[in-house]
């Protein structure tokens, strides 16, 4: 399988060198519908500017184009996307997928799903309270149910696979990417190993500590700001080697 990039995973004086590869095909984030310009057919940017003739597009000028590939589109008609119109307008329940065979791989996005409590007019009160009611016994269904709930959803003019999950109170949904996108992987890496290595994998799991993710910072995006401001260290990053990492455990 082609890696996107070669890296190490790190650990003290421990450096396993791993490549990196997509699980889910790259053209299966590339399709879908946009915003055009009705002059030059380009692509649009808030507040509705042409990226391709720098022009202001009307509200109503703006055409939908669909992405085929990089270097193919197509502008949809007035009554094509009126057939569109109403179709992923609602998360609608697929069935049940059982949690042992659910693959954490296919998973390409999260989003938090709330109830609505916004009121267009007072009288909608009792309206709000019944929607959280509602929520919080589909909530309640999702941390009883020994399966995961599959449902069909579209955002930006993309329907989406996802499955409802509950973290800290609140029903997450995870988007999955669809089956037909995801790349097979058949390269064999099952390897037996004896004792004294299964002994070094236990001392390297013992090795590390608990962590708590909140005071975890992207250190790329802080060297960056600090090479961009000149105030970087050279030698803040150095290369450990060692003839036999795992002794150092």
């Amino acid at each position: 399988m082609r890696a996107i990039q070669s890296t190490r995973v790190v650990h003290k004086a421990i450096q396993i060198q791993v490549r990196v590869c997509n699980v889910v095909k790259s053209s299966a984030n590339t399709t879908g519908l946009s915003n055009a310009c009705p002059d030059c057919k380009g692509n649009l940017s808030k507040p509705n500017m042409c990226r391709g003739c720098n022009k202001e597009v009307l509200h109503g000028d703006v055409l939908k184009k669909y992405t085929i590939t990089k270097d193919e589109q197509r502008i949809l008609t007035t009554n094509e996307l009126e057939q569109l119109k109403g179709i992923g307008s609602t998360m609608n329940v697929l069935g049940t997928i059982d949690k042992d065979q659910f693959k954490q791989s296919f998973i390409v996005g999260s989003y938090y799903v709330l109830p609505q409590t916004k009121l267009k007019n007072k009288s909608q009160q009792q309206e709000v309270e019944q929607n959280k009611i509602d929520y919080a016994i589909l909530k309640e269904s999702i941390l009883q149910s020994d399966n995961m709930l599959a449902v069909k959803f579209a955002i930006r003019d993309k329907e989406k696979l996802g499955v409802f999950t509950v973290e800290n109170d609140y029903i997450v949904l995870l988007s999955l990417a669809y089956p037909e996108f995801v790349q097979e992987q058949d390269e064999e890496t099952a390897i037996k190993l004896d004792e004294a290595q299964k002994k070094m994998s236990e001392k390297f799991v013992e090795s590390i500590k608990p962590i708590d993710l909140s005071t975890v910072t992207d250190s790329y995006t802080e060297t960056l700001e600090k090479i961009l401001e000149g105030k970087s260290d050279p030698q803040a990053q150095k290369k450990v080697e060692t003839s036999n990492m795992w002794s150092s455990l």
